[in-house]
């Protein structure tokens, strides 16, 4: 694997990452996990710009990204035999 950082958004949203697997819910899991960071890293930015907010932790902005992409994953019909909590508690085990 190489370890490089993508030059855009483009590299980063065609990584395919194979620790959640091949199918087709680690598929989905994993676009909604793109999505949800670069959501979520767009709000950090905007606030701490227009708002003069100090920002939240790794830890919290983390949180916000897993809590995201489990949802957003949830409402897909892919994932409706799993219900939104044990996305979120793990999802590494909803994709095996």
């Amino acid at each position: 694997m190489v370890w490089v950082i993508p030059e855009g958004c483009f590299e980063l949203f065609s990584i395919r990452f194979g620790a959640l697997g091949r199918g087709k819910k680690a598929k989905i899991l994993w676009g909604c996990l793109m999505q949800a960071m670069v959501w979520n890293l767009w709000l950090e930015r905007n606030r701490r710009i227009f708002e003069d907010y100090k920002g939240v932790g790794v830890v919290e902005l983390r949180d916000r990204v897993k809590f995201w992409a489990a949802l957003w994953a949830s409402t897909s019909p892919a994932f409706k035999d799993i219900s939104y909590p044990s996305i979120m508690r793990n999802l590494l085990a909803v994709v095996s």
